[in-house]
């Protein structure tokens, strides 16, 4: 079993946390325009944001942009046509049907990738393009009857042959800063990856093969305190 790549060291984890948060605030004011719970969906974000007035700043300007779109109150200029800005509309990206899941025996909460479930997590180019970065598919798996996790993934292009995968878990019974422990095996094909989750339960695995992605099979294991 390979462990997953990591993605910083020590000596940088102050600049790479800092444009880690940034790339990820694209998705997080999507989520706040969309009347979601922005704050629980990404923990991350929130607490960079607590230290960080630089990116405190740069969120009320893009915010300050982009609800005028999501609530079309841009006005049209003077004597011009109105912008069609609906691909600033991102909405959360929704897998066409609810087969890609499953809780085997053993707890385990497993996700089947599949070309069809990539395509529909897939954001527009266009919105990722103006608020910059590489992040390229946004995928959202709400707590539900069956499970008591939420899962949350977001697919980072950092060149055009290896892509990076930034995972968060949720778990409404627990802490939001106590959600250490989870266990997730990524495999694509005979290769895997394992990494567990910090305490705002989050995880990420590098250098996965861009081309391979829609054969990704996920695996969340259930921490030992709570089985």
């Amino acid at each position: 079993m390979e462990d997953a790549t990591p993605i910083i060291d020590d000596g940088e984890a102050k600049d790479v946390d800092h444009t880690t948060n940034r790339e990820l605030l694209a998705s997080y004011l999507s989520a706040s325009a969309r009347g979601l719970n922005a704050d629980q969906l990404y923990p991350d974000v929130v607490a960079h944001l607590a230290r960080c007035d630089r990116c405190r700043t740069e969120r009320e300007s893009l915010m300050a942009l982009l609800l005028p779109v999501y609530d079309d109150e841009l006005p049209p200029a003077s004597g011009s046509a109105r912008a069609d800005l609906a691909f600033l509309r991102s909405p959360a990206p929704q897998p066409a049907r609810d087969d890609f899941w499953w809780i085997n025996s053993a707890g385990q909460l497993l996700i089947q990738f599949s070309q069809r479930l990539l395509d529909a997590t897939r954001l527009p180019t266009q919105f990722v393009g103006a608020l910059r970065g590489h992040l390229s598919h946004r995928f959202e798996l709400p707590a539900g009857a069956e499970r008591e996790i939420a899962f949350s993934m977001a697919i980072y292009a950092t060149s055009e042959e290896l892509s990076q995968l930034h995972i968060t878990i949720d778990d409404p019974r627990c802490d939001p800063l106590d959600l250490a422990g989870y266990s997730v095996t990524l495999s694509i094909g005979e290769r895997r990856w394992s990494a567990v989750s910090d305490g705002s339960g989050h995880l990420a695995f590098a250098d996965l093969p861009t081309a391979q992605l829609a054969a990704m099979r996920i695996e969340v294991q259930q921490r030992a305190a709570d089985s």
